[in-house]
């Protein structure tokens, strides 16, 4: 699904509308699997800067995007792509050890509108928060993140940054120190290392 926003120039960087909606899908999975009383809950985390994983791989991805007009932002565009009843068999052969779905995870099937419906609940709920307190969504993604306090290789732009993620900064940017000091990377193909 797709969420067009017109965030208002100077209130919080629009970098945060990613971890908002990484924060969102994760709380709305979570909410359907209560609902669907799966027990035990499998771990669901957020990977910096834009995946959801869920019993270790990947079932959601999130791409963001901004439109500006004289350095304002004038609409950004939220696109969410979760996977909820795809089938092990269903998976193509290249992504079967890597990602997985809902159903494979717990072995039920869901209602895609009603985790429709939980994703935007939470989304409304934490994009208000971007207003009045955007310290609690840096707080709330950092205890659901997979990323931080590990061994990262960030894939930038300007080349391969590795070293440990231990944070991520006012504007969602992720912090990796590495053996030359502390980086700042505002957008990266991450991988964990082992």
């Amino acid at each position: 699904m797709t969420i067009i926003l017109r965030p208002p120039s100077g209130v919080f960087h629009y970098n945060l509308i990613s971890l908002v909606a990484a924060l969102s899908v994760l709380e709305g999975i979570k909410e359907v699997m209560r609902r669907e009383e799966v027990s035990p809950v499998p771990c669901v985390s957020c990977k910096w800067p834009n995946d959801i994983y869920l019993g270790g791989k990947k079932v959601s991805g999130i791409l963001s995007e901004a439109t500006f007009n004289g350095g304002i932002i004038e609409y950004m565009i939220v696109g969410m792509g979760i996977n909820v009843n795809i089938t092990q068999e269903e998976l193509p052969y290249e992504l079967k050890d890597i990602a997985t779905s809902l159903a494979i995870e717990t072995g039920k099937l869901y209602s895609r509108g009603r985790l429709i419906e939980s994703v935007l609940r939470s989304f409304e709920k934490n994009y208000k928060m971007l207003y009045t307190d955007k310290n609690h969504i840096l707080k709330s993604w950092i205890q659901k993140s997979s990323t931080l306090f590990k061994k990262v290789k960030a894939y930038t732009n300007e080349g391969i940054i590795e070293g440990m993620a231990e944070g991520v900064d006012e504007r969602g940017f992720l912090i990796i120190h590495t053996p030359e000091g502390k980086k700042t990377i505002t957008s990266a193909d991450i991988l964990h290392l082992r």
